[in-house]
């Protein structure tokens, strides 16, 4: 499924958007090519090694998903099959992405947003990725910016909205 619709500002439209996300987590983890991808990328790691299978996930997006920005003015919402199928996306369909499979793994995720841009200082302009793994803890899983290893964050201080993960 997807999601177009004009950028609306501030929080009502950030959280507009984040449910959108939230609801593509949902329909996603659900997918038999979906499923079919987690269990090959858990066949890397060893019996049960959670923090492996969150790694394989992140290492899978960083690789073939590319960054672009979403059209110009408008908000893209995607299911995660469709951005690997692309092979293309901003920070939401990354986050989707990865939360997607990790939640198909059995892993508990979130998003977070973050007023990044010196630009619009009081802007919600980035989203990423966390999940939950038992024995680890929350780790960050930035796939669209820098740090290029799970646990990475954006430095700085920023404001920032935590969101659950999908739907569940």
């Amino acid at each position: 499924m997807l999601l177009e619709r004009s950028i609306l500002s501030g929080t009502p439209g950030t959280a507009e958007t984040i449910m959108a996300m939230r609801q593509a987590v949902s329909r996603g983890k659900r997918l038999p090519s979906i499923l079919l991808l987690v269990g090959q990328l858990a066949q890397g790691c060893a019996h049960k090694d959670r923090r492996c299978w969150a790694q394989q996930a992140f290492d899978y997006i960083r690789q073939r998903v590319a960054y672009v920005n979403h059209p110009h003015g408008v908000e893209v919402v995607m299911d995660a099959d469709k951005t690997l199928m692309r092979g293309a996306g901003d920070c939401d369909q990354m986050s989707v992405a990865f939360n997607t499979l990790v939640e198909a793994m059995g892993l508990r995720s979130w998003f977070k947003t973050i007023m990044a841009d010196g630009r619009r200082p009081s802007e919600w302009s980035h989203v990423y990725a966390l999940v939950d793994v038992p024995g680890v803890g929350r780790l960050a899983a930035d796939c669209a910016e820098g740090g290029g290893y799970l646990g990475w964050e954006p430095p700085g201080t920023y404001t920032a909205q935590m969101w659950p993960g999908s739907m569940e």
